[in-house]
């Protein structure tokens, strides 16, 4: 657990063209109904890919490939508050929200990232600096969004500036 009292947790899928034996490295239960096994590895996560680099081995490269997901989870929910429209048009519209929070500018940030990501944008491009994080997202139509976060110096206030400009 982290300082702000949030565990990170990774969950790794392996596909393949054939069939793999993971018994080696991983158990199943019987009744088990969820997909989600019980890995039996040590050494972390160089234990789990040289245990995996065996099962895959007398596979060809193409017929095989695995993804990491990472995700967080908190003991205690602290959600920053939504931005209100402030002002639309047709075209823009712009949300805006100023909130006390404990939580630090970064995890303020992806959690409007998130939020957007959610929605099917993708991140194009993010600065930081000390006291702002400003990032472009775009949607596949074309659509594109600016979230930026500013935490006032010296305090907990997060001042969010969302714009969304939708395409024609």
């Amino acid at each position: 657990m982290d300082e702000y009292g949030f565990v990170q947790g990774i969950v790794l899928a392996v596909a393949s063209t054939e069939e793999l034996d993971l018994d080696d490295i991983a158990q199943f239960k019987g009744d088990q109904q969820t997909g989600f096994a019980t890995v039996k590895i040590k050494g972390g996560q160089n234990g789990l890919a040289q245990a995996l680099s065996i099962i895959v081995k007398p596979l060809a490269s193409q017929d095989w490939v695995t993804d990491v997901a990472h995700y967080q989870i908190s003991a205690t929910v602290a959600t920053p508050p939504r931005p209100v429209v402030s002002t639309t048009t047709t075209a823009v519209s712009t949300w805006k929200s100023s909130f006390k929070l404990t939580l630090s500018l970064v995890r303020v940030y992806d959690f409007y990232a998130n939020q957007l990501k959610g929605q099917g944008y993708e991140s194009d491009e993010m600065t930081t600096s000390r006291l702002q994080m400003v990032g472009k997202f775009s949607l596949y139509d074309d659509s594109s969004a600016n979230l930026t976060v500013k935490q006032r110096p010296g305090t907990t206030m997060y001042d969010v500036i969302l714009v969304r400009k939708h395409a024609q």
